[in-house]
């Protein structure tokens, strides 16, 4: 999600999950959102869902969602810091080639 600094600090924002972490096991009632997901609802709740705009995935390396690259202009590198132990390994992996891609 791309946005200006200033909306994250007048929002309130953060880069915290939503109740729970996807590692913890799964409890009755008890919603998860990712990061993502949280950002987007409060976005969305005051300025309305045309505040969002979705950008198309270009190309993504794997496993899962890990290193996508939507439109030439986001990358995201999906379970970096949650989720299981081997995507967190390879979403490091895959970082490292970005950067040297990307940014190189």
């Amino acid at each position: 999600m791309g946005l200006r600094r200033h909306d994250f600090f007048e929002l309130a924002l953060s880069f915290g999950t939503v109740r729970r972490t996807s590692t913890m096991p799964r409890q009755k009632g008890q919603p998860f959102m990712d990061v993502g997901e949280a950002l987007s609802q409060v976005v969305t709740l005051r300025f309305g869902r045309k505040a969002l705009h979705q950008i198309p995935l270009t190309s993504k390396e794997g496993p899962g969602m890990a290193g996508s690259v939507f439109g030439d202009v986001v990358y995201h590198n999906f379970y970096a810091t949650q989720g299981r132990a081997d995507r967190c390994v390879a979403s490091d992996l895959l970082w490292s080639r970005a950067v040297e891609q990307y940014l190189s």
